[in-house]
């Protein structure tokens, strides 16, 4: 919400309500500013995610300026002021927190291999989660990578002190890395899609067809053993809402998933070889059995 405006509240309630017309969303993903003058920006709708039953996890982009130092064209958090960087962390977590509004993880940094935005190399991420991430007041997600580069995350994971202070693992799939991640799963991490998108490009049309491809994507995250699919943002021309305020197809297809698999759900075996072009996962709880069945024919 730094840079763009917040949701109202009829996109909160379409958002993370669960009732006819509503998508029932159940992760919501916030922006951890640099500034702590504008953590206060993020807490509307984190409070209604949270009083309609969903959790929240924030990402920062960037460190605070007085923590980086440019190397080349890049700028990153200079490793000799990772502690003050865990302090910012947990002063939005604690902001978060006394504002009624408590996070659920707090992740090291949005995509550190790409974009304008600080960066980590693979060494310095490894450096910080094994020896500075304890510190961290809440949940650890990372690395965040913008295509779940195994190159940033399998250090982490092989590295006794970083794994121990690695909670979940978090990546986004832009031109890559969806992919089961079995040792992830050997050292008992849950594995988040936490940022994807598609339609923002002027040759893509945001109807039923992309709707599809976005729902087909969520099905192979859902094989391919991923805890979470976050998609980001949640009102844009591209969203899930509309800038208009309605309720785009996009929304609709991810409210198969959202409305009735539930948090805490697990996904269990079904075999989609049966029939061409129509794809199947199934969930269940104690009390519930809900199959999502994906057409892709004609």
């Amino acid at each position: 919400t730094t840079w763009i405006n917040d949701l109202n509240e009829d996109n909160r309630n379409k958002a993370f309500g669960n009732d006819p017309g509503e998508m029932g969303l159940s992760i919501l993903r916030i922006h951890l500013d640099p500034n702590p003058a504008l953590f206060s920006r993020e807490l509307p709708t984190a409070l209604h995610a949270l009083r309609e039953g969903a959790i929240v996890f924030a990402s920062p982009w960037n460190a605070p300026d007085n923590l980086l130092e440019p190397v080349g064209s890049i700028r990153r958090v200079n490793p000799g002021k990772y502690a003050e960087y865990v302090a910012h962390l947990n002063a939005f977590n604690q902001y978060m927190a006394d504002n009624g509004a408590p996070l659920f993880a707090i992740s090291v940094q949005n995509e550190p291999d790409y974009g304008e935005w600080t960066r980590w190399s693979s060494g310095e991420m490894l450096d910080f989660m094994a020896n500075y991430a304890q510190d961290i007041e809440n949940r650890v997600i990372a690395p965040e990578s913008f295509q779940f580069r195994r190159t940033y995350t399998d250090p982490l994971l092989n590295n006794s002190a970083a794994a121990q202070n690695l909670d979940i693992v978090g990546g986004h799939i832009y031109g890559g890395g969806l992919a089961d991640y079995p040792l992830a799963r050997q050292k008992g991490k849950e594995v988040w899609m936490t940022e994807h998108l598609l339609g923002s490009n002027a040759n893509e049309t945001n109807d039923w067809s992309l709707a599809l491809v976005v729902a087909k994507e969520i099905n192979d995250c859902m094989k391919a053993n991923f805890n979470a699919y976050i998609w980001w943002y949640i009102r844009r021309f591209y969203g899930l809402i509309a800038d208009d305020g309605n309720i785009t197809d996009k929304g609709y297809v991810l409210a198969h998933y959202a409305k009735f698999i539930r948090p805490g759900a697990v996904r269990i075996f079904s075999d989609d070889r049966l029939v061409s072009l129509v794809d199947i996962t199934a969930f269940k709880t104690d009390t519930s059995l809900v199959m999502v069945l994906l057409n892709r024919s004609t």
